[in-house]
């Protein structure tokens, strides 16, 4: 039950004060009379993120936010807590040459390759498949945002 519903709960049966109320719940009087306000942008932002979502189904929150900053919408971010390796006083393995995951760019790549274009085509000729996959070489190296540059497409990144 959230605050606000305890608090109209416990008052429509008593007949104490809402600061009476408050006080013996714990719940500061603020939480009980806020009235959020809407973003003005909320509807024009929500519609970019579910076409967007459509249109790149396999994008994450973070690349989408990066495809609304490209066109110009103010996203709200919020950024992870990250836990940095060296305070937990972890180390790093040394790895074989020419082990599969010591090759961890072309790995990444080859995921979201097969993630973000082979998982959802089918490729009927050649030709088409060359065609689909020049299209996606595009949009991966001039549109879609990498977290490396700040959910920056590269060729935006390049310039700055």
């Amino acid at each position: 039950m959230r605050c606000r519903e305890a608090v109209a709960l416990v008052r429509a049966k008593h007949a104490y004060s809402e600061r009476r109320i408050c006080r013996a719940l714990g719940i500061a009087r603020s939480v009980v009379r806020y009235v959020p306000q809407p973003r003005a942008d909320e509807a024009p932002l929500r519609q970019s993120i579910i076409a967007l979502a459509a249109q790149y189904g396999r994008y994450g929150y973070r690349q989408v936010a990066g495809l609304l900053w490209q066109e110009g919408l103010k996203v709200p971010q919020k950024q992870p807590q990250r836990a940095w390796l060296g305070r937990l006083g972890t180390k790093t393995l040394y790895i074989q040459p020419g082990s599969p995951w010591g090759n961890g760019d072309w790995e990444s790549f080859n995921a979201k390759l097969r993630n973000e274009l082979l998982n959802g085509e089918l490729f009927y000729t050649l030709r088409g498949a060359q065609v689909l996959i020049e299209q996606w070489r595009c949009h991966y190296n001039r549109v879609r945002p990498y977290s490396a540059l700040g959910y920056r497409p590269p060729a935006l990144g390049s310039s700055q």
